[in-house]
């Protein structure tokens, strides 16, 4: 078989609305009056010191999580309305201090009718509604972040329904680090990083809808590809380094996993137009192996073909690049590009990949982001190297999808089972 495959597909997904029912909205008592969850607070400012700076090949910590345990009988309060028709129940969160929040539900399952939503308490942004169609076979789900110290989370479902609902709040997660270049820190996304829409991507077009950036148990974001397989069945394969989440839970780090779509800024200096409005939630772990630090997930739900994505090609060809192209969210900010164009060199006993940038430079929060060889196809995720905005080196190492492809000789630590079906 040719170690070849270059085939792009988009497949459909359910698209959460941001709205939610008026009239219902109007019979509810003001948010003053539900109750608070109070969990510890953040002082932003030192545990970024604490954090001390993060380099490339380093996962990129934003959150600091909590643990809880929380549901709909222990917290909150139910009202009924709708003329005795519908039942909602709301719970607010606070953590003073933190930049923002994002939940792990470690029980989540809907009944037909019902929705959950978070929202700031100022209603200027709005998350959901997920539903029964959000029911998994791992019964978790973690959402993405909201900003500020304070979100609140709402249930809404027929009355009827009611019983059935399973909802357990396990783990709040609080920011303290932006996602965006403001804040608490000085920002870094500057000169050294190029933006996409620069025309360095302009050859790239296909490939940079590939890419996104990826958090896990709420706390480390890193960059990852969407893959396409042998099969051509567009089923949704994700890239990215097993050293993102190697520290984490084994247990939940696939159905923690938040993936946002086309963060991007239009204009090649600056976030304007940039957003992380498009997301979804939840994965499997399908394989990694810890010689090229490669591991791929499968996303348990279908791309929604809104958001215009990509399957990338890879290649196993055992051959160096002639050339490459690196596409990531460095400190998980705006989608980047960097470029090579020399060839790669073979490194760590040729489980690595090594590229010196001439354009553009990769930080943390690029780990697990693809490098595309001379024919824009995958051939690995980052590692990490020295390359880093006012560093004295741009090199980089990325484990090898040839390596990887038979790994260590089982399903759970090769690619061959999946992307070669």
């Amino acid at each position: 078989m040719a170690p070849y495959l270059l085939v792009a597909l988009m497949l459909p997904a359910a698209v959460h609305s941001q709205t939610r029912t008026a009239n219902i909205q109007a019979e509810l008592r003001p948010l003053s009056a539900v109750p608070a969850l109070q969990v510890a607070g953040v002082d932003a400012r030192a545990r970024v010191a604490a954090a001390g700076p993060a380099v490339t090949g380093e996962p990129f910590q934003f959150a600091d999580p909590f643990t809880v345990d929380v549901d709909p009988g222990t917290h909150g309060r139910w009202a009924v309305v709708n003329e005795g028709r519908t039942a909602v129940w709301r719970l607010r969160v606070v953590s003073g201090g933190a930049i923002s929040l994002n939940l792990g539900f470690t029980r989540y399952r809907m009944p037909p009718g019902g929705s959950l939503r978070l929202y700031a308490p100022d209603g200027k942004e709005v998350i959901g509604p997920f539903t029964s169609a959000d029911n998994e076979s791992h019964g978790e789900l973690w959402a993405p972040t909201v900003p500020g110290s304070e979100v609140v989370i709402e249930v809404e479902l027929p009355v009827s329904r009611k019983d059935d609902l399973e909802l357990e709040l396990g783990s709040v997660n609080r920011g303290f680090r932006q996602f965006q270049g403001t804040g608490i820190e000085t920002r870094s996304h500057g000169s050294c990083h190029l933006n996409v829409a620069c025309s360095a991507g302009d050859p790239y077009r296909d490939q940079i809808r590939s890419v996104g950036l990826v958090t896990f148990g709420g706390q480390i974001a890193c960059s990852a590809v969407l893959l396409n397989n042998t099969a051509g069945d567009g089923k949704p394969y994700l890239l990215t380094a097993h050293h993102c989440f190697e520290s984490l839970d084994a247990g939940s780090v696939g159905s923690s996993v938040v993936v946002y779509w086309n963060y991007e800024s239009d204009t090649c200096t600056g976030e304007t137009g940039a957003s992380r409005a498009e997301f979804q939630t939840g994965a499997y772990v399908r394989a990694t192996h810890a010689d090229t630090d490669i591991a791929l997930l499968e996303l348990d739900d279908q791309l929604d073909t809104g958001f215009n994505l990509y399957l990338a090609g890879w290649s196993r060809d055992t051959k160096v690049p002639t050339s490459s192209a690196g596409i990531h969210h460095p400190r998980a900010h705006v989608k980047s590009i960097s470029i090579d164009d020399d060839a790669a060199v073979s490194s760590y006993s040729g489980n690595y990949l090594g590229v010196t940038w001439d354009q553009g430079l990769t930080a943390a929060g690029s780990s697990g982001s693809p490098l595309f060889d001379q024919n824009k196809r995958v051939v690995g995720p980052l590692r990490g190297g020295r390359s880093q905005c006012g560093g004295t080196g741009g090199s980089d190492y990325y484990g090898r999808l040839s390596r990887a492809w038979s790994g260590g000789g089982t399903s759970s630590s090769r690619l061959s089972d999946w992307l070669d079906p």
